[in-house]
């Protein structure tokens, strides 16, 4: 490894932040475009700020999302029409042109719970379908959950296949 280089002063450039004209550059960078790239830094209130010079780099055009969180350009019938179908979630996921993932979290409530409130949601979780033992059938669950004090036991209701206090009902 060589010798740590001193950033510099770079006079023209005060800081945005505080107006000092005591400012470093960090680093610099030239990209294939043809723009250099400085990282600079401010000496009195260490704020940092990024400046191209030259031509500026091609972006795609940004599309502001419905609102924050949220899949891009559902409409509120369309979150009501996801609420409201029997579809699988794969279906409406290139129906809607969004993740399956968009449409479970709408289904469960997690983004829109405010459109269409009165519409029930999907309730979390997978509803335990094999066969044995499960939490829910002991003698010791007390409806909502163990009253040992398992934690587990409320989250996964199959915990009662290990559990040594486990009692039929």
């Amino acid at each position: 490894m060589g010798p740590r280089r001193k950033p510099y002063l770079v006079t023209p450039h005060p800081c945005p932040e505080c107006g000092s004209p005591s400012t470093f550059v960090l680093r610099t960078d030239n990209l294939r475009n043809g723009t250099t790239r400085r990282r600079l830094a401010c000496r009195s209130c260490t704020h940092r700020w990024t400046l191209l010079d030259g031509p500026l780099p091609d972006r795609p055009a940004y599309q502001p999302r419905a609102t924050p969180y949220s899949p891009r350009g559902l409409t509120e019938r369309d979150i009501v029409s996801i609420l409201l179908s029997t579809e699988p979630d794969r279906t409406l996921a290139s129906l809607y042109n969004c993740s399956r993932q968009s449409i479970v979290n709408i289904r469960l409530g997690r983004t829109f719970p405010t459109i269409r409130p009165d519409i029930p949601r999907r309730i979390s979780g997978r509803a335990y379908s094999a066969p044995g033992p499960t939490c829910t059938t002991c003698s010791h669950w007390s409806g909502t959950c163990c009253t040992f004090g398992f934690p587990e036991a409320a989250t996964d209701h199959t915990f009662a296949r290990d559990c040594d206090l486990f009692l039929v009902a």
